[in-house]
């Protein structure tokens, strides 16, 4: 008797989302499709394959004294896909944290960040709202004394009347 259409479907949506399932030419059950010859095995779930780039991560500022304390770098979503005939695309978000004078930390609203091109190289860059400033930071994942260092150059640019200023902070995870 030939297996029906609906029961190959559910079959085949079994295989598809179990876990691991090693597959071989006999098959014990009647009625299931012989597999061909040799074993191999059917994934659950194919997910793309997106590096998370080096800056990734949680990143604590060498500096005690230094503003921001702490800094959030995510990958959010992976470019390689198309949903609904639209290409998808790779970002990325940044949020810095900031010691208050109790001591506790705020975390500034996230920003989007985006890679770009400075003296040669490629450094992550956002633009962070301060209150009377605007922080623009660029950062870059490098090693320094074989630890992988997170290097931060930051524009602090005055709303008002007050000065602009610029600093430069080492963080590592």
């Amino acid at each position: 008797m030939k297996p029906s259409k609906q029961f190959l479907s559910v079959a085949l949506s079994f295989l598809m989302f179990s876990s691991w399932v090693p597959a071989s030419g006999s098959s014990a059950h009647k009625g299931i499709p012989q597999i061909p010859r040799g074993n191999f095995t059917l994934s659950r779930i194919a997910w793309p394959q997106c590096a998370a780039p080096k800056e990734n991560g949680r990143w604590r500022n060498l500096d005690d004294r230094g503003d921001p304390a702490f800094i959030d770098i995510k990958m959010v979503g992976c470019g390689d896909q198309v949903l609904n005939g639209q290409q998808t695309s790779t970002h990325y978000t940044l949020r810095v944290w900031a010691r208050q004078s109790t001591g506790k930390f705020y975390g500034r609203p996230i920003v989007r960040v985006t890679y770009r091109a400075w003296k040669g190289q490629q450094w992550l860059y956002g633009l962070v709202p301060t209150g009377g400033y605007q922080d623009h930071l660029w950062m870059q994942a490098v090693e320094r004394n074989g630890q992988p260092t997170l290097h931060v150059l930051i524009r602090h640019e005055s709303l008002d009347s007050k000065p602009s200023s610029n600093s430069e902070y080492w963080f590592r995870r």
